[in-house]
């Protein structure tokens, strides 16, 4: 197989690009592919239509670590074909889509490969124009099974009244008050006052039982003389 077009140098085959195995002698051990995979390889790809980089084949002296990322840089800019929603700019989408539907891996894509992409965008816009339409003229619902599992969405029929506020922390039984979710730290600060308030609250009542002084009315003395 071949390089169509620029070269006449051996092509990529995926069916036997597999690096070399050594035992520990040093001795050459050629990769054994199964059958399975061969079959793969050789159904789902044509060695002739896969085309890589020239620096690839065979080695490049002379080539300087700032050259070698340079064109790695290079290399990386996609091309203006990939270009789909036709905006000027190739953005993360567009590189995305266009590999999906570039066939030969070239990194361009041909007339033949655009039409493809363009096809298929306009059948899945259709179908979620489709679906938009269908949840516009529908109601969506909330249900949940037990109290003990979490919400889920379903598409109803009807309306359902339940659950409208499901995004709300729920508690059980429900409480007029919104649930706050508190820090350890306030945890422990709000534990340490409870228990001093219980503990005042505890001692002002023994205190009125068990006053430490007792009022209690003055009583003559009957040794005393009123015209002494």
């Amino acid at each position: 197989a071949t390089i169509t077009g620029e070269s006449s140098k051996p092509g990529f085959d995926a069916s036997k690009h597999v690096p070399p195995t050594y035992d520990i002698g040093g001795h050459y051990n050629p990769p054994k592919i199964s059958t399975k995979v061969a079959e793969t390889f050789n159904n789902g790809i044509n060695a002739k239509d896969v085309r890589i980089p020239e620096s690839w084949i065979g080695p490049e002296p002379g080539k300087t670590r700032t050259s070698m990322k340079h064109t790695q840089k290079v290399s990386l800019v996609p091309d203006p074909s990939f270009d789909i929603d036709g905006d000027g700019v190739v953005g993360e989408k567009d590189i995305l889509i266009s590999r999906m539907f570039d066939k030969n891996k070239d990194g361009i894509l041909d007339k033949t490969e655009k039409t493809t992409a363009m096809q298929h965008l306009e059948q899945y816009h259709n179908k979620l124009a489709k679906k938009t339409e269908m949840k516009q003229n529908s109601l969506w619902g909330i249900n949940r099974d037990t109290k003990n599992t979490y919400f889920r969405v379903e598409h109803k029929k009807r309306l359902m009244s339940d659950f409208k506020d499901h995004n709300k922390s729920s508690t059980e039984p429900p409480t007029k008050r919104a649930v706050y979710r508190k820090t350890m730290s306030d945890m422990k600060f709000n534990r340490r006052k409870a228990d001093r308030q219980k503990l005042e609250e505890l001692k002002t009542n023994w205190d009125l039982k068990n006053p430490s002084q007792e009022t209690k009315s003055y009583i003559r003395s009957e040794f005393l003389v009123n015209n002494p």
